[in-house]
């Protein structure tokens, strides 16, 4: 068993953590689109590919955490487990945060595989705000669930 988070819900450390942390990625992605108009292409690059792998083990972290830990216990406990407006929020969340990761690889993978000249400057600043936008929104379905499922 994990131990009780620092938030003051039902939510377990690592839950909380993964909380936090989260809310930091849109920060560093704003450095990394901040290195680009000081023309330091290369740690924008080695930025959001770190950014990527970041998020990609916060996600694994948090899915071992409810698989293995006693999140389902805790869930449980909510309120609005089993409600229809959980699964809004959680599908809503679940497509954004699938649509976010997609669109990262693809434009980190396409963008990677053109350096040092990536594809079109207009189509590369299209889909990196496409891409913080979907980012920012999953996140903030993501605490919404959260709240839903720990907090209230």
């Amino acid at each position: 068993m994990i131990a009780e988070g620092f938030l003051g819900t039902r939510a377990d450390l690592l839950i909380d953590t993964i909380m936090i942390a989260s809310g930091l990625i849109p920060l560093g992605m704003m450095f990394a689109i901040a290195f680009v108009s000081k023309g330091k292409i290369v740690w924008h690059k080695n930025l959001q590919i770190l950014l990527l792998l970041l998020m990609t083990v916060v996600v694994m972290v948090l899915e071992v955490d409810i698989r293995l830990g006693d999140v389902t216990t805790r869930v449980h406990q909510s309120n609005y487990w089993g409600s229809a407006i959980l699964a809004w929020v959680f599908g809503a969340h679940l497509f954004l945060a699938l649509s976010t990761f997609f669109i990262w690889v693809w434009l980190v993978l396409k963008s990677s595989l053109r350096y040092p000249q990536p594809f079109e400057h207009f189509h590369h600043a299209l889909w990196g705000r496409i891409l913080f936008v979907d980012l920012v929104l999953t996140l903030i379905t993501g605490w919404v669930v959260y709240l839903l499922l720990f907090a209230l």
